[in-house]
């Protein structure tokens, strides 16, 4: 009888001791906010409290592929709201953004940079002089396009004609590892977000979408021309293959005739008439009509050509 007393005593503990482990880990996964490898080591942002204000107390961990157990880095643990955004760019250089919205009265202070792969982090510094503009937004994380840091914003100010408010989209770059950064002229800005589609001998202006679809179509382009045989689908398009896949931000939409979409992130879009699907718009054709284009588009298959301008 001691005997069975004894089993069900050490089988409960065992259960006990299980549960404890699991309750454990389960609330270690839910503390990793961010993780990220490059080779053979892995960095990822860690939970470590909460703080006052609904903010978080965070820290960057780092460990290789030798190693069983993470080995914290960042000196100075730092505060950030409940939904900041992560990203490492490489093993060195990395962003935490608390809050998405910038505020004037603090500087635009909100960014944070390390170039130690997160020992230490240094405050951005965003140089924006718009007396009318008392917030800027975050739109995304840094990023690097053909070796410069960039950053996507946006501000909501007064339109030209004094008769309303709009979203006007700004882009900032830095040439210090993020440390600050200064706003890209605006016809700078224009001249990259172009590319033109060659049909039946006619350039069509395509003013692109600000995401990493078209960001990474660009990329492609920059490589060389792009022909595609384009085939009527549902006369409402003309669909054809890129021969690669590039990276999709797929959202519910209904194009209009001029819209150049992404689908399955490998197939490309040229829309002259409505339809409502779930895929990523790449950008618009701005400089003929929808009848012009369906003209020119003709019937049946068609060939295309996407240049970068």
């Amino acid at each position: 009888m001691k005997k069975i007393v004894m089993f069900v005593i050490i089988v409960l503990l065992l259960i006990t001791i299980g549960i404890i482990l699991l309750i454990k880990n389960g609330s270690m996964d839910n503390n990793i906010l961010y993780s990220v490898k490059f080779n053979d080591e892995i960095i990822r942002i860690i939970r470590y409290d909460y703080a006052i204000g609904q903010n978080q107390i965070v820290g960057v961990e780092k460990k290789d592929n030798n190693s069983k157990n993470y080995n914290r880095l960042t000196d100075n643990l730092i505060t950030v709201s409940m939904e900041p955004k992560f990203v490492f760019l490489n093993s060195n250089l990395g962003f935490i953004i608390s809050k998405t919205n910038l505020m004037k009265s603090n500087n635009y202070i909100g960014i944070k940079v390390t170039n130690d792969g997160g020992k230490t982090f240094d405050d951005c510094v965003i140089n924006y002089d718009n007396h009318n503009v008392e917030i800027i937004t975050i739109e995304d994380v840094p990023y690097q396009e053909n070796n410069q840091l960039k950053l996507n914003c946006s501000i909501y100010q007064i339109n030209k004609d004094k008769t309303g408010y709009e979203t006007v989209k700004l882009i900032f770059e830095s040439d210090d590892n993020g440390l600050s950064w200064n706003l890209l002229e605006k016809k700078e800005n224009q001249e990259k977000n172009i590319m033109i589609i060659e049909v039946n001998n006619k350039d069509l202006i395509v003013e692109l979408e600000d995401n990493s679809s078209s960001r990474a179509l660009l990329e492609k382009l920059k490589e060389g021309n792009i022909s595609i045989l384009a085939n009527d689908y549902g006369n409402f398009e003309k669909v054809g293959e890129l021969g690669f896949t590039i990276p999709q931000n797929n959202q519910e939409i209904e194009t209009r005739p001029g819209d150049v979409i992404l689908y399955q992130g490998s197939n490309i879009c040229l829309y002259y008439d409505i339809n409502t699907w779930n895929f990523t718009k790449l950008g618009r054709v701005i400089n003929v009509s929808g009848d012009e284009l369906k003209e020119l588009l003709g019937v049946g298959s068609v060939n295309l050509t996407l240049k970068a301008k």
